[in-house]
């Protein structure tokens, strides 16, 4: 596939690149999935179908960490006799290897595939409470002007592109509805030379415009988007004008729109930034991932001969048990709201946030069991404090200072909320680090 293909000498341009470097390439993830596009026998858009519209849309999108799931709702008006009309999901795939190119070629245009779409999961569509089968096509690597607008990539971007095609049958004279949901991972690129590694934006997004030819507009439509493994704060939606914050959420609502390419939808979870060997660059901005630093905290789960110390929090080699790796727990009655964890910095630096790898991390099934931090109270060498979200996931994140970086010595972070767990109600966290802000850029070796 040569899809980001115009990335790499872009990206490469920006890198000292030695004839020794190690160099690759990957692209991962789901580019863009859309609304249900009506076609002909030979899948081919029509304009628009003469008598099914779309009366309500009702999506919904829950972001969690590294991925997205996707809850679609359709009620669909036939103004004609009974009619049953084929229609495809469309997905975009950004999967990318330059080590093995093959695996992202697409298949000529109109091929059924075999197996599962890639980058698209757990795909299920119904009608008036039916679950309707599906087959997978291939259209081929096509230019496709709502892919490049949706993602914010130059024009001319050649994508693989599926349809999921199932025929749906419409009483005449009637309503119906229609529901699909999906997982999808986030798309990202990420080129790297030796130890140092560049990535694109991670994002979702989503073509409303597909949906463009049911006959006449969308009489009405909601869009939701739920931050429940990402903060609020951290996300970019585009539109940016059409959304109001709710909460966790972002909602928008709308009333008949014939949707365009500028309606389509795409938000960023991490902007694109730069790696090497700790350190991480933002814009021009230089930062060291783990600032040197101890933990100490208020109180420590003991059970028998187990200690979920503190100092697990920094070091991971410390913490491995005949059970596995161990989190830090607090060891108080109840969810644990008022312990707290002190990092204590080996020298006062600036420093802007921190990150966190929240929950018994290290075992899915524990990590629901027991409690999650929600919120910290946080204070800065006995200064006034200010409270933080953290999300609930266990990928590691970063939770930004409200006040931007502050020259600190001891940071100190109270339990204030908690995300409860299924069974037990120990609050754990896997590992904390603060983020350095540098004055100067990193002294890095050059990629050879």
């Amino acid at each position: 596939m040569t899809s980001r293909s115009w990335l790499l000498p872009l990206l490469a341009s920006c890198l000292p690149i030695s004839a020794h470097a190690n160099l690759s390439a990957l692209g991962s993830g789901n580019i863009s999935t859309g609304s249900l596009i009506v076609t002909d026998s030979t899948l081919h858009p029509l304009q628009e179908h003469p008598t099914v519209s779309i009366q309500s849309e009702d999506l919904h999108v829950k972001l969690y960490g590294d991925y997205a799931t996707v809850d679609l709702t359709y009620r669909m008006r036939n103004e004609g006799r009974s009619t049953t009309v084929e229609a495809g999901f469309p997905s975009l795939s950004a999967s990318y290897s330059m080590f093995n190119p093959q695996e992202s070629q697409a298949s000529p245009s109109g091929v059924l595939l075999k197996g599962k779409p890639r980058d698209l999961q757990d795909y299920k569509i119904g009608l008036n409470g039916k679950d309707l089968s599906w087959q997978l096509f291939a259209m081929g690597p096509v230019t496709d002007e709502r892919a490049s607008a949706s993602q914010g990539w130059p024009g001319g971007c050649n994508n693989i592109k599926e349809w999921l095609v199932s025929k749906l049958p419409f009483p005449g004279h009637d309503d119906a509805t229609i529901h699909i949901t999906y997982r999808c991972p986030y798309s990202s690129f990420s080129f790297a030379v030796s130890e140092d590694d560049s990535v694109t934006d991670a994002t979702f997004a989503y073509m409303l415009s597909t949906g463009g030819n049911w006959r006449g507009p969308i009489r009405e439509g909601r869009v939701e988007i739920e931050c429940v493994g990402v903060l609020p704060a951290h996300i970019r939606i585009a539109p940016d004008k059409r959304f109001k914050r709710a909460g966790r959420s972002f909602v928008w609502e709308f009333t008949d729109l014939k949707p365009g390419i500028e309606d389509d939808i795409r938000v960023v979870t991490d902007p694109s930034h730069r790696e090497q060997e700790g350190y991480i660059m933002y814009g021009d901005r230089w930062y060291f991932n783990d600032a040197p630093c101890t933990a100490k905290a208020s109180s420590e789960l003991v059970e028998g001969e187990r200690r979920f110390a503190a100092r697990f929090l920094r070091s991971p080699s410390d913490r491995r048990s005949s059970e596995g790796y161990l989190p830090w727990a607090e060891g108080v009655e109840g969810d644990g709201i008022g312990e707290n964890i002190t990092l204590t910095l080996k020298k006062p630096c600036r420093v802007d946030g921190f990150y966190i790898k929240n929950g018994y991390s290290t075992d899915k099934e524990l990590f629901a069991q027991n409690n999650r931090v929600s919120q910290f109270e946080v204070s800065v060498d006995g200064q006034a404090s200010f409270r933080v979200e953290v999300p609930d996931t266990d990928k590691q994140v970063f939770i930004p200072f409200t006040n931007g970086s502050v020259l600190a010595h001891e940071v100190k972070l109270t339990i204030a909320g908690v995300y409860r767990g299924s069974r037990y109600r120990d609050t754990c966290v896997n590992h904390l680090a603060l983020r350095q802000v540098l004055a100067k850029d990193p002294n890095l070796k050059h990629a050879r």
